[in-house]
């Protein structure tokens, strides 16, 4: 399921790609950096894992493969990267049925591909710091009431305060124990902005946030 050749986007144009990964333009992790991540969650066969912004999946086949979690499902807005990990899926043989690939934007907080999100006990993301810094409202808003792991590499979530952070080919890990007594959420009321971010628009919930930072 390994690659053969570099990805290509699907779009017309780089431009058109950009557009559409508006936030964070998918860039490939190294291997040791995401199994990294999953071994700081100390993820198991009894573990459901999703990766936000999967892109060709690896991170999902680690988890699948080295940690053997029950289920893993990796989530990218771009239907062409997506496509590639699906490819890599079917390579397989047999082929996976815990391991699954989803496209979705999750800045559409009604999108059913949150459903996922909520259910896992291990989160996964590479994104930068305004994507987090969008998302962030978003995850406080639907994991209310949930415990799970959520791992950022390369950025740490603006607000938040890790857990444990390590350091790997250069890359920052940051593990968050979410829903735990040290929960970020648990520490500062003013972090959770509460329902009313479910009644904005991904276009305006962006705006504001570059509008803030200004």
């Amino acid at each position: 399921g390994k690659l053969n050749e570099p990805f290509q986007h699907g779009e017309a144009s780089m431009e058109d790609y950009l557009k559409k990964t508006t936030l964070s333009p998918w860039v490939p992790m190294p291997d040791s950096v995401a199994r990294k991540m999953l071994d700081m969650a100390h993820a198991n066969e009894n573990d459901v894992h999703v990766d936000m912004g999967s892109g060709d999946g690896r991170v999902n086949f680690h988890a699948v493969d080295w940690f053997r979690v029950k289920k893993s499902t990796g989530i990218d807005i771009d239907e062409s990267i997506v496509q590639v990990a699906r490819e890599r899926r079917a390579k397989r043989h047999p082929k996976p049925d815990n391991l699954e690939f989803v496209v979705a934007d999750l800045l559409d907080v009604h999108n059913p591909a949150w459903e996922s999100v909520q259910e896992a006990s291990v989160i996964t993301m590479y994104f930068a710091e305004e994507a987090l810094r969008v998302f962030r409202p978003i995850l406080e808003t639907k994991l209310t009431g949930h415990q799970c792991k959520i791992l950022t590499c390369g950025y740490e979530v603006p607000g938040w305060q890790s857990n444990v952070e390590e350091v790997v080919l250069g890359t920052r890990i940051h593990l968050y124990e979410w829903g735990s007594t040290a929960s970020q959420a648990d520490q500062d009321d003013s972090m959770f902005l509460g329902d009313e971010i479910l009644n904005q628009s991904p276009e305006s919930l962006f705006r504001n946030q570059l509008e803030s930072n200004k």
